[in-house]
C-alpha cells in the first residue's frame, strides 16, 4: 500500500468504528454503535497504525522530493551527522 491507500484505510476504519446502530431521534445522540466495544477499539487501533504508515510515507516522499530538487539544481543536501552518544563509562579515569 502507498501513503494515500493507508490514509483512506484509516479514514474508513474510523468511520466504521463510529457508525451508530441506534440514534435518539430527538437529540441525535448515539445510543449504541454497530460494532461492539472490543471490535471498535481494535478498528480504532488499526486506523491509528494506518495513519502512522501514511505519515511515514508522506515524510519519505517529501525527503525524496527534496533530494531530487536539490540534485536538479546542482546542490547537495547536507548530510546528517549522528548525534554524539555519551560514553558508557560516565566516570573518567581522573575522577577515580
Amino acid at each position: 500500500m502507498n501513503g494515500i491507500d493507508h490514509y483512506k484505510r484509516a479514514e474508513k476504519l474510523l468511520a466504521d468504528a463510529h457508525e451508530p446502530s441506534v440514534v435518539q431521534s430527538v437529540t441525535g445522540e448515539v445510543l449504541s454503535y454497530k460494532h461492539g466495544n472490543e471490535e471498535r477499539a481494535h478498528m480504532i487501533h488499526t486506523a491509528h497504525v494506518h495513519a502512522l504508515l501514511a505519515s511515514s510515507a508522506a515524510t519519505a516522499d517529501a525527503t525524496a522530493f527534496r533530494r531530487a530538487l536539490a540534485q536538479a539544481n546542482g546542490m547537495e543536501l547536507p548530510t546528517r551527522t549522528p548525534a554524539h552518544k555519551p560514553s558508557a563509562n560516565l566516570l573518567d579515569d581522573e575522577d577515580m
